[in-house]
């Protein structure tokens, strides 16, 4: 048994964050002729708390003998952050009626994204060396978006729609991490009194990002085809984004270089439903994307683009329950990964397929 890390994770798997969310809202909907809208406000004001421990400088076991008492007093450190905000969120919507089956569609608004609870739980990475800490943030607040969305509508007869669509995004308050300063003396340094004097880094809200792109639709039931084959349909869709904005360096980043944004994705998807039987067969694909950023191009990492194609089939036993059978990644693609250039391969990972077997039930 170690008897030193026993005693360790009783402190550092004890965490608590608590985030309490009080809200209110107005709005207002109505109709002019062809002219629907809604708008209104809505304002939140959250209230977040984080208690937990951290490491301490640690002690030898010439200093302490005791495994059990050396933990005790390298993790014994209680901290507890609070944090809070409030944000109003205002938006409008309107619809136009060009025809019965032909409408188009703008509307403007404000949204925000929380932080991850993870982000919030006081915890500390402490390097004596470098004489710095890497800190979590239970006091950040969210990403905040001004969105813009346009789109046109035409609705086919008996189930059909095909639209057209142009969104964009004014995300501000990114989350991102940076050095923010010198941790001070005391008792309230965030530390518990600890590590006064090391650089303090952590996840603030500094950054900006602006987010365009188009996505395309259409979805059609093809119920002018013969027999069995008026129980198909057919849906696709087809989203490109682009994005430039500052994440925490000093320059203004790209589409292509933002770790994680991925600029294109499509579907398609083929469903067939006969009485009691359905199917769909859905290809899915992810183009190529960085996953690693560097301030040296040449040590990006980058992951291929991907296709996958997965399986379902279900039968409705009653009108209130359903078995189902789904397979993804049928044909067990990989996921390939390459540095600066798709020449440069640097791995590949086996996906193996899944298969679902499961019961739904509708009260």
């Amino acid at each position: 048994e170690n008897l030193y890390y026993t005693p360790q994770q009783k402190y550092t798997s004890n965490s608590k964050v608590t985030e309490k969310v009080q809200a209110a809202y107005v709005m207002a909907q109505g109709k002019v002729d062809r002219i629907g809208y809604l708008a209104g406000v809505r304002f939140e004001q959250t209230d977040v708390s984080g208690s937990g421990y951290i490491r301490g400088p640690l002690a030898t076991a010439a200093q302490i003998p005791d495994p059990v008492a050396r933990a005790i007093h390298d993790y014994n450190n209680p901290v507890t952050h609070k944090g809070s905000y409030d944000r109003s969120f205002p938006s409008a919507h309107v619809y136009y009626e060009f025809t019965k089956d032909f409408i188009g569609r703008a509307s403007w608004s404000t949204s925000f994204g929380r932080p991850g609870m993870a982000t919030l739980a006081p915890s500390a990475t402490v390097s004596e060396t470098a004489q710095t800490v890497s800190a979590s943030n239970p006091g950040i607040g969210p990403q905040y978006s001004k969105n813009i969305d346009i789109s046109l509508e035409y609705y086919f007869k008996p189930a059909g729609l095909i639209s057209l669509g142009y969104f964009s995004k004014d995300i501000a308050d990114y989350i991102v991490t940076t050095q923010i300063g010198t941790i001070g003396d005391g008792a309230n340094n965030g530390f518990g009194g600890l590590y006064s004097g090391y650089t303090l880094s952590s996840r603030i809200n500094a950054g900006k990002a602006e987010v365009d792109g188009w996505e395309f639709n259409y979805i059609q039931q093809l119920t002018f085809l013969p027999g069995l084959l008026r129980g198909l349909q057919l849906s696709t869709n087809y989203t490109e984004l682009k994005a430039k904005g500052n994440f925490g360096g000093t320059n203004n980043l790209g589409t292509n270089e933002i770790a994680g944004f991925i600029p294109k994705t499509a579907n398609v998807s083929l469903t067939f439903n006969y009485k009691k039987f359905g199917s769909r067969l859905t290809f899915g694909y992810v183009g190529n994307y960085l996953v690693t950023y560097n301030a040296n191009p040449t040590a990006r990492i980058y992951r291929e683009e991907l296709g996958t194609l997965n399986l379902g089939v279900s039968y409705r036993v009653s009108p209130k329950f359903t078995v189902y059978c789904d397979a993804t990644n049928v044909t067990e693609e990989y996921l390939s990964f390459y540095r600066y250039v798709p020449s440069l391969f640097r791995e590949a990972r086996r996906m193996q397929s899944a298969v679902i077997f499961g019961v739904s039930g509708r009260f």
